[in-house]
């Protein structure tokens, strides 16, 4: 007897969003001030898993992803866990540091304007989800930072359970 699909497995970006609120955005070769900052999640999978958190979904949720061995990398496993998702398959690596995105977001006129570092989300490849391991009803795929390779092959072998990749098309 097969076991039952149950829960979400979200696969891609695991990201810290470094947020900074500026009074203006600055010409090149000048200065312009940060009022706030704050900390926070993000990438695709790693935003849909918080959210669906915040709002007490009672299934469970599986990340897949690739954080550095580094603070940052340490910040999402707790987040994750405080939050009581599953990373069982959100590896580890020492080759690069945790993706960050710092966010610069004009005060005034909430214009943001982003710098990516990708880190260790350059590494990821779809032999790090096992799509049996657990048994999701849905998996889904969000991934910038991969290549086409790895997002078919990933696809191939999510065969069963119902697949979307975003964005903007939706397989079943």
């Amino acid at each position: 007897m097969s076991q039952p699909r149950q829960g979400i497995l979200a696969a891609g970006n695991f990201i810290v969003d470094f947020v900074k609120i500026i009074d203006a955005y600055p010409a090149q070769d000048t200065l312009t001030n940060i009022l706030e900052e704050s900390k926070a999640n993000g990438g695709g999978p790693y935003n849909l898993l918080a959210d669906l958190a915040a709002m007490g979904v009672t299934y469970p949720l599986y990340a897949c992803g690739v954080v550095g061995d580094d603070e940052n990398g340490r910040w999402i496993a707790r987040d994750c866990a405080q939050r009581g998702i599953n990373t069982d398959q959100l590896r580890i690596t020492a080759q690069k540091p945790t993706s960050y995105t710092d966010a610069m977001t004009v005060r005034g006129t909430a214009r943001r304007t982003f710098f990516h570092q990708r880190g260790a989300n350059a590494t990821f490849e779809r032999a790090m989800c096992d799509l049996q391991r657990p048994v999701p009803a849905c998996f889904i795929s969000v991934i910038c930072s991969c290549s086409i390779d790895s997002i078919f092959s990933m696809l191939r072998d999510a065969a069963r359970p119902r697949v979307f990749l975003s964005p903007p098309a939706r397989l079943e």
